[in-house]
């Protein structure tokens, strides 16, 4: 029998140097032998790096190669061993896996109860190829999971149901259709195990052979039993474990290196009850350690208190070398410590002759770091290598082909539809250029730019009209929108011939003819072969290979290596992934969900192959993995106590107990891993590994806050850097704690990371109201001398960005006089409301009218669609009237709804209001709008019939292109040399006949609740019906104001008091009622004795059922009533129209303060989509808020004096 040794010694021992000497002297005797080095998967490349290298150093050459010294992981031990006409070929990686699973999901969803509503979710599947492939690992077969145990553990009686136990019988059952599967494709991951075993036992040609096994300190079944057949056969075997001779064959309790004493004894007991040779102990002990002195103490400090050992002495010579060897840091955040960590490296390069590969960064949670380190050690100018598989998922080729599928899946949504269009992978063909590969690359960019500027174009009108669903590729439904005969502006602001109907049309055939028909030809359902055939033709027509070329070539071009080969990589897994479907489910018929599902269960599972580095960087790991040689330097991150030790999260579908019960049936060549146990003694050997990283030198740290979840230092490093009188030190952005930190440019890396830093640190001093230290000012002192330079680097001077730091949060003041005539021209064409706006916040007016910021038009309900079809409603209603010289209250009950059906009609045919048609919901909020329109109408037909008014003019625009039909507005020169005009439109203008005098009234359509307010008025805030009652006066000489009003379209229910006693009088005083509760709000301007001629309800009752006036006894107009005289009216509009120029004037000149008024709710720059530019903050800058301090008694005067002020001015100007 060929014998087995154990390699045992110190995980701080170098073993692997010893072993390649052993080789070479193999080699020596042995010129035919044939060695097998056999180490974990991942570490496979750096093992083979080390050997070479060890191997330069014994032959003194740099010529050495590794003849029959083959390193290899269990699977590639197969792969060599094993004769051609033995191996099976095929194969399914873990993506091909959980297609199978997926599949097999599928076809037993109805024999589950338990697991039924799971069968969807990735999450579960994963979960179950875990298991089911730790089952096969640990030689489990799907009869040793025997419900009946499990049943009678648990008590169960017969007929009645158990969902552990059902749910066990599932897993059972989903086991066996996995086993049955595997074994009919003939996989090799699953089968050259067992045929390499019966190789071995079946031929007698292995005396040369010899094996070597290094970091490995557990076995699963498999693997053992594979082991076992190697020892009978190979000349010998060694298997290094991490302990000492002693430690292996004691019988103490040893929780640091339980797992593999475990596994040492293990092998021995099987071994010796096979008959198989053991040798003694190959107990290496290191006479020249790869450790400082400090770091192998403390590492052994560690143990030996884990251990309850006695402890190390400490002395004063070793208290120095370990102050110099280890620092252990709190942070305040993942920022922080990242930042600190590239400052440290950057100085321990640029200072102490460190290169980059010497340093090891590690972490346990990867993907914690892996968004940031990049930029931090980038600032600083330090290549990296981050070892760590990442996820395809979010590769633009992998969004865009889900995007491409769900739109068949989903029926043409939003968000399926956008990540086809924003992906630089899928772009149209030029019609001038043709194929991608003809463009130069400048010619190429400006058409990528083109093409983004074209899609956000696209992307308006389809959100603005829900062209989503059928609406998009039914070719029979006509697209018509407001902006289509709008010229298009392409992405260099020049107009084209082309206009955005032509341009969307374009777009929507292309992809019509590109996507959609290609999905049709989806048939209801497939083999596995066309499906896969289906979709890589496809892909093929859409472009999306080509331009992927194109990209990887670009990305080569410059020299960005890394991203070239993920754009290969992808493009690889995707072709991978269709030929394992293929080979899954070639003869299986198929429908499109399942096609989706199985497929994407497969592609979510691909990741992107890690390049080992060959050039001088920076490895960032993760701490669980070995590494082949300790570094001479070691950054140990986000050492928190949820990390070290890692609290067991236990994902398994089986239980502790499951195990237990399974346990109990089993052979001896048949177990599975003790997950928690194994677990709580790995932390502990982690930590110890952890200490061994480094031979020089070991900073340890965390971030104490994790978003907004606070955590500690590990208690295992903790009590180390107690135990040693260690300090921990704490930092807050990156600054220490002590505010008389002695400073120097080495603790804050290259100029761009010295910048936030640096002015972090003016700003605490400018905070605190401390003077600028001495070293503070030398440290600026020398950024100067930098940016002198090195002037390509600096972005912006440091004077300017000091500057910025007392100044970041002040608020936008005034823009250049040049620069607001160029924003908004020397002439202003202005509507009411843009005034008012300007009043109300000049920053809000500034943003609007003069940056043209505001949100994209989305195909929903609002406020501002919903009041545009109330006011389009009521003027085409009322313009049916004038133009069949109708009146209102004349009209009969059958002529009133034929008119109202009509408006209705023709209001239904206006492309700006399909929305109302899109959904059956949207339809019925239609008709209830419709229902409370003819409400309205009816309740204005009943004011007509208390006041004789006619309509003269409905939507009466003025100040805009002059027309025929349109009023004059008004015109103000204004000091630029331009001019001022006033526009906007007027909802109704009525006029009546009261003793052969003409009376003119506005009315202005509100859907909310509106006052006039005089206070507002002098505020600039409530201009709006002033100015069509002065638009109407200058337009209607010969009538006299009556009136300016708002009127609320929509009537709130009225509570009915209880001084309704009987029903003879119900529905006179409901109407009675009604009337009162929706008067015109606004001001009545003639006095009252003319206003009872006009409205005799104010002579029955003193209150008025049309107006907002009530009278006193003696016939005036009582304190509560709305009622300006002839010359307060005058005021009123003189008042305005100076308001007018007073706002366009300061326009010209630049005002553009931020300075709203408080408790103005709806102030566009203080709204959530605003804000983000503003930056306002109340409780910084509530100064900023104006007050409304005019008393409403006080507003007459007021006016007069600014009118009296002005006219001043102006004769001084003249």
């Amino acid at each position: 029998m060929m014998p087995l040794q154990f390699i045992t010694g110190d995980l701080s021992v170098n073993k692997k140097s010893e072993l390649i000497e052993k080789m070479v002297q193999l080699k020596a005797q042995n010129p035919d032998a044939i060695i097998y080095y056999l180490v974990p998967e991942h570490l496979k490349f750096d093992t083979e790096s080390f050997v070479l290298e060890e191997l330069q150093k014994i032959y003194e050459t740099q010529q050495a190669a590794m003849i029959d010294i083959q390193v290899v992981s269990f699977t590639r031990l197969a792969w060599f061993m094993l004769p051609a006409n033995l191996k099976s070929t095929q194969n399914l990686s873990t993506i091909g896996l959980s297609m199978l699973v997926r599949q097999i999901l599928s076809d037993y969803a109805d024999q589950l109860l338990v697991y039924r509503g799971q069968i969807n979710y990735q999450g579960f599947i994963e979960k179950l190829v875990s298991l089911f492939e730790e089952l096969f690992e640990g030689n489990i077969e799907p009869e040793d999971l025997q419900v009946s145990w499990f049943d009678k553990e648990l008590n169960v009686e017969e007929n009645i149901p158990n969902i552990e136990a059902q749910r066990l019988k599932e897993i059972q059952l989903l086991y066996s259709a996995y086993i049955v599967a595997v074994k009919e494709r003939h996989l090799a991951s699953y089968e050259n195990y067992d045929a390499l075993s019966s190789y071995l036992n079946s031929s007698k040609e292995f005396d040369n052979h010899y094996l070597f096994v290094d970091n490995h300190y557990y076995f699963n079944a498999k693997q053992t039993s594979l082991l076992l057949d190697v020892i009978k056969t190979f000349k010998q075997v060694w298997i290094t474990m991490p302990l000492t001779s002693d430690q292996a064959h004691s019988s103490n309790w040893q929780p640091l290196v339980q797992v593999p004493h475990d596994t040492y004894k293990q092998l021995k007991e099987l071994c010796l009850n096979l008959n198989l040779s053991v040798l003694e102990d190959w107990d290496i002990h290191s006479k020249d350690s790869q450790f400082k002195t400090s770091i192998e103490w403390l590492a052994k400090y560690f143990y030996k208190a884990q251990s309850q050992e006695r402890l190390p002495q400490i002395n004063n010579n070793l208290v120095e070398q370990l102050k110099h060897s280890h620092h252990f840091a709190q942070f305040d955040s993942l920022q922080t410590e990242l930042r600190h960590v590239s400052n440290q490296i950057h100085a321990l390069v640029s200072n102490e002759g460190y290169r980059y590969r010497d340093i090891l960064v590690l972490a346990r949670d990867l993907d914690r770091y892996q968004p940031m380190v990049e930029p931090f050690f980038a600032m600083n100018n330090i290549p990296l290598f981050f070892d760590h598989a990442m996820s395809m998922s979010q590769h633009p080729f992998m969004l865009w082909l889900e995007g491409l599928l769900n739109l068949k899946r989903y029926n043409w949504r939003y968000d399926d539809l956008m990540l086809l269009l924003k992906n630089d992978i899928f772009v149209e063909a030029s019609p001038t250029k043709g194929d991608f590969n003809s463009f130069k690359e400048n010619e190429w960019q400006d058409w990528l730019s083109e093409q983004h500027h074209q899609i956000s174009h696209f992307e308006n009108v389809l959100i603005a009209n829900g062209y989503f669903g059928y609406r998009f590729y039914n070719e029979t439904f006509e697209w018509n929108f407001q902006t289509s005969e709008l010229a298009y502006t392409n992405h260099k602001g020049h107009h084209t011939q082309m206009t955005l109907f032509e341009l969307v049309s374009r777009k929507r055939n292309w992809l019509l003819e590109t996507v959609y028909k290609p999905l049709q030809a989806w048939k209801d359902e497939m083999s596995g072969a066309e499906a896969a055939q289906w979709l890589y033709d496809l892909v093929e027509l859409s472009g999306v290979k080509q331009q992927m070329i194109r990209i990887r070539d670009a990305s080569i071009s410059k020299g960005d290596i890394d991203a070239s080969r993920r754009h290969e990589q992808v493009w690889q897994v995707f072709r991978d992934t269709l030929d394992e479907f293929y080979l899954l489910y070639e003869h299986e018929t198929i429908d499109f969900r399942m096609f989706f599902d199985i497929l994407f269960a497969g592609l979510k599972e691909g990741s992107y192959h890690i390049i080992p580095p060959t050039i001088d960087q920076v490895t960032f790991s993760n701490m669980v993995s070995p590494q082949v040689q300790p570094f001479k330097v070691c950054f140990i991150l986000g050492a928190d106590d949820n990390s070290l030790p890692q609290k067991p999260s236990y994902t398994s579908l089986l239980t502790e107990d499951n195990r237990n019960l399974i346990a109990e049936g089993l052979l001896p060549h048949q177990y599975l891993m003790e997950h928690v146990s194994i677990h709580n003694h790995q932390e502990l050997f982690l930590t110890y590994q952890l200490l061994l990283s480094a031979s020089e030198k070991l900073y340890i740290s965390y971030a104490s806050m994790l978003g907004s979840q606070q955590v500690k230092f590990s208690p295992y490093i903790e009590n180390i850097a107690k135990e040693s009188n260690l300090p921990i030190r704490s930092y807050h952005n990156l600054l220490n704690e002590k505010p008389d930190q002695k400073l120097s440019l080495s603790h804050f890396g290259r100029y761009p990371m010295q910048i936030t830093p640096i002015l972090q640190r003016v700003r605490f001093y400018y905070e605190q109201q401390l003077a600028v230290s001495n070293d503070l000012r030398l440290l600026l002192k020398e950024m100067s001398q930098y940016q002198a330079e090195h002037p390509n680097e600096v972005k912006r001077p440091l004077k300017e960005l000091i500057k910025a730091t007392f100044t970041f949060n002040e608020l936008p003041q005034n823009i250049q006089a040049e620069t607001a005539l160029k924003l908004f021209g020397k002439n202003l064409n202005l509507s009411v409301s843009k005034i008012e706006q300007y009043y109300q916040d000049p920053y809000s007016h500034f943003l609007l009218h003069g940056l043209k910021l505001q949100e994209r038009q989305l195909f929903e309900l609002n406020p501002a669609k919903t009041g545009d079809y109330f006011h389009d409603f009521l003027d085409f209603f009322m313009e049916k009237l004038i133009s069949e010289k109708l009146s209102l209250k004349h009209l009969t009950s059958n002529q009133f709804d034929q008119l109202f059906t009509q408006t209705k009609n023709d209001l239904k045919a206006n492309p700006r209001f399909n929305l109302f048609e899109s959904q059956p919901r949207l339809s019925a909020i239609k008709f209830q709008m419709d229902r409370r329109l003819y409400d309205f109408i009816r309740f204005m037909q009943q004011q007509q019939h208390l006041v004789a008014v006619d309509t003269l003019k409905t939507e009466a625009i003025f100040g805009l292109n002059k027309q025929a039909i349109h009023l004059d507005g008004f015109v103000y020169p204004l000091r630029s040399g331009g001019q001022l005009s006033i526009s906007g439109k007027i909802d109704r203008i009525d006029g009546l006949n009261i003793n052969q005098k003409h009376y003119l009234q506005v009315i202005d359509y509100k859907s909310g609740k509106k006052n006039f307010d005089l206070v507002d008025a002098y505020y600039g805030l409530d201009l709006q019906v002033l100015t069509y009652l002065s638009v109407a006066l200058k337009n209607y000489s010969d009538y006299s104001a009556l009136g300016a009003f708002y009127q609320p379209i929509l009537h709130s229910y009225q509570k009915v008091d209880n001084q309704i006693e009987t029903t003879d009088n119900l529905d006179e005083m409901i109407h009675q009622l009604h009337l009162n509760a929706n008067r015109l709000n606004g001001f009545v301007t003639v006095p009252s004795d003319m206003l009872q001629e006009i409205d005799a309800t104010l002579v029955e009752t003193n209150k008025s059922l049309v107006y907002p006036v009530t009278l006193k006894k003696d016939g005036d107009y009582n304190a509560h009533s709305v009622a300006f005289s002839e010359q307060e009216l005058d005021t009123l509009l003189k008042y305005t129209h100076y308001m007018f120029k007073q706002a366009a004037e300061q326009i010209q000149s630049g005002h553009i303060e931020l300075q709203p008024f408080l408790h103005e709710r709806f102030t566009p720059a203080l709204q959530n989509e605003y804000r983000v530019i503003t930056g306002f903050d109340a409780t910084q800058s509530y100064s900023a808020y104006r007050h409304k301090a005019v008393k409403k008694k006080e507003v007459f005067d007021m006016m007069v004096q600014e009118l009296t002020d002005e006219e001043g001015d102006e004769d001084n100007r003249d």
